[in-house]
């Protein structure tokens, strides 16, 4: 039986989502087929986000795992 992990579509870990390079990286990982998870500063864009300060370690951890990405 396969897990649910191996069930759905690989997921994506973008920072800086809604940056000059984030925002062409996330559309060309969907557009591969990559379910996109992103951090950002700021304001939310349409794919599921969480805002955090990468230099915090406590809250960088808790987001990360959030996030269930293959890849970042």
């Amino acid at each position: 039986m396969a897990s649910r992990s191996d069930e759905r579509r690989p997921r994506a870990l973008v920072t800086g989502l809604t940056g000059f390079t984030g925002q062409y990286v996330a559309a060309e990982l969907a557009t591969a087929g990559y379910d996109v998870v992103g951090f950002v500063h700021g304001e939310s864009p349409d794919v599921p986000c969480r805002s955090v300060d990468l230099t915090d370690r406590d809250a960088t951890a808790p987001a990360v795992a959030w996030a269930d990405a293959h890849g970042v």
